[in-house]
């Protein structure tokens, strides 16, 4: 048991959802700036498809994303 009410949860569920969908917002559009405040200066990442490939700090990541190729879509909204 959680200790948490339902509205609790759903209200984390959803920011979670939230981040999520900002991340893939940020990234399929190259706004650097906004994907930059969803990681902690510290952060460490790793893609899906190369999970043991670890990149770490935030500048890193974000050099990493914008060498995404410009066709690569995440999500179409």
């Amino acid at each position: 048991m959680t200790g948490l009410s339902d509205l609790e949860v759903l209200a984390i569920e959803r920011q979670c959802t939230q981040l999520v969908m900002d991340f893939a917002y940020a990234i399929d559009r190259k706004e650097f700036a906004k994907l930059g405040t969803l990681f902690a200066e510290n952060a460490s990442y790793t893609r899906p498809v190369e999970p043991d490939i670890l990149v770490k700090g935030r500048d890193n990541i974000l050099r990493l994303f914008d060498s995404r190729p410009a066709d690569r879509i995440t999500v179409d909204f």
